[in-house]
């Protein structure tokens, strides 16, 4: 980011941030309890032809809602979501992006740091602030287009209404290609908050390369953020024909990683594998 622009922008960050921690824990635990118990699905996506449809179909009863936003999908995406909005025409809501937005790495970085690029409809942290902005629930379940869920997913999703929590980390497992192991240097995709309270949650690009979820809810009362470290969805990036489509082309050169076939499947993983047809 240039000087001047940085200049520019830190009081309006500082601004928000000290906005953030002036409000009390009691006051923010009156606001997440105001909620209802309910759940958007946030789905963002673009030319997920390959799983889309078991995507959404494997959560489709974990939720209220689905919102999925497509970004100028080229391939079956958009018929697919046509399709799931026929089908459940009560709970799916389709909206589209259309920006071209910046990659994960070195793309968002660089866009970040150009003048006007902390605005631009193109930065990964717009987008997804764009998205959240329409869901309508009271909570938010964080998805993809290349993962599904197991049937531990459905428990956890009812177990987290049934709570007084605000935020839910969880993880996922890394398919291999061979459906029948995991990806030998990449077993587990990171927790990430995937169920939490919409209210006052948002997307900043302080990672740099993607961006990165802020709530004030992180931080307002022990007991009320926890972690499911049982895998809840499979992730199938590693079986799509393209599995570096998402992230810049210097960035997926130096993320290099052990793509062989590591240590078997578990059952559950098992199970959703052969529930899905995957």
């Amino acid at each position: 980011m240039h000087m001047s622009l940085r200049t520019t922008l830190r009081p309006a960050v500082t601004a928000a941030r000290r906005a953030k921690r002036s409000i009390s824990a009691p006051v923010l635990r009156r606001l997440a309890d105001a909620q209802p118990r309910t759940l958007s699905a946030m789905v963002r996506v673009r030319d997920e032809e390959e799983f889309l449809e078991t995507a959404l179909e494997s959560i489709e009863p974990a939720v209220d809602e689905i919102v999925v936003v497509d970004n100028l999908s080229t391939d079956g995406t958009p018929e697919i979501i046509r399709r799931l909005r026929e089908k459940y025409p009560a709970k799916v809501r389709a909206f589209t992006y259309p920006h071209t937005i910046a990659r994960y790495g070195e793309e968002n970085a660089t866009l970040a740091a150009s003048p006007g690029g902390m605005a631009s409809p193109r930065l990964l942290a717009n987008y997804y602030n764009w998205c959240l902005e329409r869901c309508t629930q009271g909570f938010v379940l964080k998805w993809d287009g290349d993962m599904v869920a197991t049937e531990a997913l459905e428990v956890r999703a009812a177990e987290f209404r049934s709570s007084r929590l605000d935020i839910r980390h969880f993880l996922g497992v890394n398919l291999h290609p061979d459906r029948r192991h995991l990806v030998a240097g990449l077993r587990y995709e990171d927790p990430e908050p995937r169920f939490f309270v919409r209210r006052l949650a948002k997307y900043d690009n302080g990672f740099g390369v993607c961006e990165r979820f802020t709530s004030p809810y992180e931080q307002a009362e022990v007991g009320r953020v926890d972690r499911v470290d049982e895998p809840l969805y499979v992730h199938l990036r590693y079986c799509k024909h393209d599995p570096s489509g998402h992230i810049s082309p210097i960035t997926a050169v130096q993320k290099v990683y052990d793509l062989s076939a590591g240590e078997p499947v578990s059952a559950d993983v098992a199970a959703t594998v052969a529930r899905w047809h995957l």
